[in-house]
């Protein structure tokens, strides 16, 4: 694992058919992240784009912060795409890239793409498999063809001669979101680290020893593992831009409580009781009680909520469990400043602190 606590922030936010993606919004974001020493610009899907062109742009307008998809939806696209994207993004940025994969949902892949949904993990596997070998890291039962393509006899994924447009200038890390045992194994034998959403240091740390067993069975250590994660800074809901981000927070959480592929999240964070009876209120259309289900329930162990100094101190308690749990990069929002009245600076100060006064990641 890295021994250097990062920071990453999100360059372009979720999309809605009344807000579209503004690519100078976004050149201006990313600029003003390294400008205050962000040291990863991240750009996400979010189900409904294509982040490798914008990532295209960004390793121009950028110089020093990594890049990162987080995350493309592995399902939506050929392991082959992905390798030659990442190959491309790599080089223009001069070696700054860190592609990140999700499985993905069906609600999704399905009924936004119109593309099956079938067994995500194995699809994961063999994407993994293939695009390390395209990237000039070939796992074990990847063959090379005498044309210099690879052959890969997949679970759901087979190709004959997969091959890229661009010679890699080297094999850019991979890091998938997992949350089940058997991604979080196959993170640990194929991948450079993991995504984790709606953590808690609890659910941290039960990741970590799936991860382990992964990369025990592949004879991997964890030196440069990754572990990413994010607070949710819900603020009270006193302008309109802090409204519609408790609104759209609102309903992500709730929808995790609703998707059934969440439940073993919910129950390595200690919260399945919880995510099930806002469930039961979500599906039976009293939407008001799943909300203040969530507040009451959810929200005091996944989000800083509240206002001054209660938010102030619900926010270093975060990063000092997570921290400890073995987190390396934290995600905040580029308005932390605006947010919370604590500079970058000083979260980057404290983080480090705490990240080398802690026992360290495991190994």
């Amino acid at each position: 694992m890295s021994e250097a606590p990062r920071f990453a922030m999100m360059a372009n936010p979720m999309p809605t058919p009344n807000r579209p993606t503004v690519i100078a919004e976004v050149i201006a974001r990313a600029r003003r992240a390294e400008a205050e020493g962000f040291d990863t610009v991240s750009v996400a899907d979010w189900a409904v784009s294509d982040p490798f062109p914008l990532l295209a742009v960004l390793a121009r307008e950028t110089e020093r912060t990594a890049l990162m998809t987080r995350v493309v939806a592995n399902p939506t696209r050929s392991p082959v795409l992905l390798a030659s994207a990442t190959a491309w993004i790599d080089a223009l940025s001069g070696g700054r890239f860190t592609l990140g994969l999700g499985a993905s949902i069906p609600g999704i892949v399905t009924r936004r793409h119109g593309l099956p949904f079938d067994r995500p993990a194995s699809r994961m596997e063999d994407s993994l498999t293939i695009i390390r070998a395209l990237l000039g890291d070939p796992p074990p039962g990847v063959a090379r063809n005498p044309d210099g393509s690879f052959r890969y006899p997949g679970k759901v994924i087979r190709v004959e001669r997969a091959a890229i447009d661009l010679a890699p200038i080297r094999r850019p890390p991979i890091v998938i979101a997992a949350a089940g045992p058997r991604m979080l194994q196959l993170a640990g034998r194929l991948a450079d680290g993991i995504i984790l959403e709606l953590t808690t240091p609890g659910f941290v740390r039960w990741c970590l020893e799936h991860v382990r067993a992964g990369a025990a069975a592949a004879g991997r250590t964890l030196d440069q593992f990754e572990i990413i994660t994010q607070p949710s800074i819900l603020l009270d809901p006193t302008t309109p831009e802090r409204r519609l981000r408790w609104e759209n927070a609102l309903n992500f959480y709730i929808n995790h409580c609703i998707y059934p592929e969440f439940e073993r999240l919910w129950e390595a964070s200690g919260l399945l009781s919880e995510a099930l009876a806002i469930r039961a209120a979500a599906t039976a259309g009293d939407r008001a009680r799943a909300e203040r289900l969530l507040i009451e329930t959810i929200y005091p162990h996944l989000a800083v909520t509240g206002s001054g100094r209660h938010a102030v101190t619900a926010f270093w308690r975060w990063l000092e469990e997570h921290c400890a749990a073995g987190v390396t990069t934290v995600g905040l929002p580029l308005e932390i400043g605006e947010l919370l009245g604590v500079s970058l600076a000083e979260v980057k100060r404290r983080f480090t602190a705490l990240g080398r006064a802690s026992a360290g990641p495991p190994r």
